[in-house]
């Protein structure tokens, strides 16, 4: 069970226009994936084998399989926020999570006809954990325990996608029987027994109770491993006191407001990338003093891949548009030039020394790229300095613009009907940061 990590400790410091854009919160990602000509390679997951400028701590790379970006960066949020209590890491399922997405998005009707969309945001996960809470990798499916790739996502994403096509779902008096939809999914997913057991224990086989429904539900007291965001404990400041101080995963997601919007002391938020320039260095500047204490920002940007680089960065809009897909990814350090007192700040370089951090903030100072742990990985053949999965967002491709076309029906660009976007969507903020 998790109850060593949950041991209650006191805080201690740290030095350290797609067309129509949705409100950030609610912006459904596609999440681009890693193409045919891209692998994940193991090994170590700092960018030059040292930290740099800031060093947030994140938890070892894992690739998505299947377009679920959201789910890996909400995943890697929650374990980089624990880790800050004790150094402790855990290994968050995001398989676990992908089950019950599939499963509301069958039940719900969205999955008719095998259009089974892996489409999420940052509000979706919130959800998915105010429901269903967590499990750990090792708890939910053993086997992918330690794995960087989840093959059992893709492999049930196709099973439930011909079932909705042809098969037991694709009737809706089936799709209306929950019992049988588990059944469905608990084959897709190769599920052993034992995990069944649970999880049919604690939400019923016809998930006729939730975390959310059942407040006084507490599954690790029935010896269930899974767990609510309120025993997950994380540490982050106290906007009000600037003190640091021990809180839960509960309080860094907030609790749900009627009005679809989430709120608390402690709540992260998302926030749109600005269209003013002093707006946008504000903006950065928030991003930067977040990194500066190790607080695991999240990025929302638009992927457009001939935008790559051989390393696999994104370093200047492309000529020509390319593959174009929402993201989410994870920032673990900058690089910055023309700092007061000092030029350039190289990342993989930690720096400490409180003066140069301050000097980093100044209007002066450029970003010249953010360093990104990503969710797909980078070309094998030609990777350089750079360790898998970690890429670098240049301020010159995130600032744009690119140009985006809508698609025709067939999915193909529509070159009659194109525009420039600015690719850098917004940042999911610790409360407090932004002034």
């Amino acid at each position: 069970m998790l109850d060593s990590f949950f041991a209650a400790r006191r805080g201690r410091g740290f030095t350290r226009s797609m067309f129509g854009l949705l409100a950030l919160g609610f912006l459904a990602l596609g999440c681009s994936e890693a193409g045919p000509e891209e692998s994940f390679r193991a090994g170590d997951y700092a960018r030059d084998g040292e930290e740099g400028v800031t060093d947030v701590g994140h938890t070892p790379v894992k690739t998505q399989a299947i377009s679920n970006c959201w789910l890996y960066a909400t995943a890697g949020w929650a374990e980089a926020l624990h880790a800050r209590v004790q150094g402790s890491q855990i290994d968050i399922s995001e398989t676990y999570w992908t089950y019950w997405d599939l499963f509301e998005k069958i039940v719900s009707g969205s999955g008719d006809g095998g259009e089974l969309s892996t489409y999420g945001s940052i509000s979706r996960g919130a959800d998915l954990i105010d429901k269903y809470g967590f499990m750990l990798e090792q708890h939910f499916l053993p086997s992918e325990a330690g794995e960087p790739r989840s093959e059992r996502q893709a492999a049930a994403l196709a099973t439930l996608r011909a079932s909705l096509k042809s098969g037991a779902l694709s009737d809706w008096r089936t799709r209306r029987d929950l019992n049988a939809v588990r059944g469905e999914l608990d084959r897709a997913f190769g599920l052993p027994a034992q995990t069944i057991v649970m999880l049919d224990q604690v939400f019923g086989r016809s998930v006729d109770r939730n975390l959310r429904s059942a407040p006084g539900l507490m599954p690790s007291a029935m010896n269930i491993p899974v767990f609510r965001a309120e025993q997950l404990a994380i540490m982050q400041r106290d906007p009000h006191t600037g003190e640091w101080a021990q809180g839960s995963l509960r309080d860094a997601l907030g609790t749900p407001a009627a009005n679809g919007t989430r709120g608390g002391q402690l709540a992260w938020s998302a926030v749109s990338y600005p269209s003013e320039s002093s707006a946008r260095r504000t903006f950065q500047r928030a991003i930067q003093r977040a990194l500066h204490d190790a607080q695991p920002v999240v990025v929302f940007w638009l992927v457009d891949t001939n935008a790559k680089d051989a390393r696999g960065d994104f370093v200047a809009p492309p000529a020509f548009p390319g593959s174009q897909g929402g993201h989410m990814t994870l920032l673990e350090d900058y690089e910055i030039e023309n700092v007061p007192g000092v030029g350039t700040l190289p990342a993989g370089q930690l720096e400490q020394r409180p003066w140069v951090l301050e000097a980093a903030l100044s209007d002066e100072a450029r970003i010249v790229f953010f360093r990104s742990k990503n969710s797909w990985g980078i070309p094998a053949d030609d990777v350089g300095e750079t360790a898998a999965g970690y890429v670098d967002l240049y301020l010159r491709y995130l600032d744009g613009p690119i140009t985006t076309c809508e698609k025709n029906a067939d999915g193909t660009m529509d070159a009659s009907r194109c525009g420039p976007t600015v690719p850098w969507h917004g940042a999911y903020l610790p409360p407090g940061y932004l002034y």
